[in-house]
């Protein structure tokens, strides 16, 4: 409940953005109003799934021509994720304009990461840079912001990554008591074959434990359970 009652409060616009721009500044005042336009949103959501819809597409041949085209609309969407998040800077202020400012969201810092790392990529094309370049699957995540469902379900996860460490802590401990207990009970059985006349030669392909219960690893009464010395699988 706390999660939808943050995301439904309406944004406070204050402080000095950049220390240039105040809250009354024509240009922050259009800044602000574009954020706050429905259409502002749409627009970056459709954006944002056109641009994963190439992300697959690309084949990673770049003399390919959708790879080239690929190339264009990277260049394309890169520039509307950066006048996005100008857009944003100078509306709600990069970090020392109150708790609503740019970097004090951290679905902001993931569009801004992405934002850098695609200009990193671009400023070295001929250096080995695949990492920064794989690193473009990050982009994909900007609909968490965009969906407000998406995000909401997205930060409960994230509140329940505590409880849910102390579940995965008691499951490996059980695993780690059932491994002791299997070990124990079954540790070297099926190392045993049943052995036909008491000579080497005459193993048997039947796995059978000593003084067992069960008839299907006991052997017939002309035969005798007895360590074969190897592993079943060999």
């Amino acid at each position: 409940m706390s999660v939808d009652n943050e995301e439904d409060r309406p944004p406070v616009y204050e402080g000095k953005s950049l220390y240039i721009f105040e809250v009354d500044n024509c240009l922050r005042k259009a800044c602000i109003n574009t954020i706050d336009s429905t259409i502002f949103g749409g627009f970056i959501l459709l954006t944002i799934l056109v641009n994963c819809i190439f992300l697959t597409l690309d084949d990673g041949d770049p003399n390919s021509r959708i790879s080239k085209i690929s190339v264009v609309a990277d260049h394309t969407f890169t520039a509307i994720f950066t006048a996005e998040a100008v857009v944003r800077i100078i509306g709600q202020g990069f970090y020392w304009c109150g708790k609503d400012s740019y970097l004090r969201d951290s679905y902001n810092c993931l569009d801004f990461l992405v934002v850098v790392l695609s200009f990193v990529s671009f400023a070295g094309s001929g250096a080995n840079l695949s990492f920064f370049r794989a690193l473009r699957i990050l982009k994909p995540l900007r609909a968490i912001k965009a969906i407000k469902g998406l995000r909401t379900l997205t930060s409960a996860l994230f509140e329940s990554l505590e409880g849910l460490g102390n579940v995965l802590l008691f499951f490996s401990f059980c695993l780690f008591v059932f491994g002791i207990i299997g070990m124990q009970a079954f540790g070297g059985r099926l190392k045993n074959r049943c052995l036909e006349g008491g000579t080497t030669t005459g193993w048997l392909d039947r796995t059978c434990w000593p003084n067992s219960l069960l008839d299907a690893y006991s052997c017939r009464s002309d035969e005798s359970c007895a360590d074969y010395g190897r592993n079943p699988s060999e």
